[in-house]
């Protein structure tokens, strides 16, 4: 798989959905009756493994849509 150039909106909805997937491991919000907890987990693990890769990807200068700016938890679209 080759490294993903960094993209504000690709972070912004990453990491939507890896709070998401916080929200519901900690129990603040009910996940989906059919998925186990171990299930989130590992959906998180690889989200936050991917969005790791997009920060290496800003740091090393790789970008696809302007200037590298973290996204703001103000910003971020709600996961449904």
């Amino acid at each position: 798989m080759s490294t993903p150039v960094y993209s504000y909106t690709v972070a912004r909805n990453t990491l939507a959905i890896i709070l998401e997937e916080v929200r519901i491991l900690s129990g603040d919000k009910l996940g989906p009756s059919d998925v186990s907890w171990q299930d989130v987990a590992g959906t998180l693990a690889v989200n936050l493994h991917y969005l790791a890769t997009l920060i290496d990807s800003a740091r090393k200068g790789r970008t696809a849509d302007g200037p590298v700016v973290f996204p703001s938890l103000d910003d971020l679209p709600e996961v449904k």
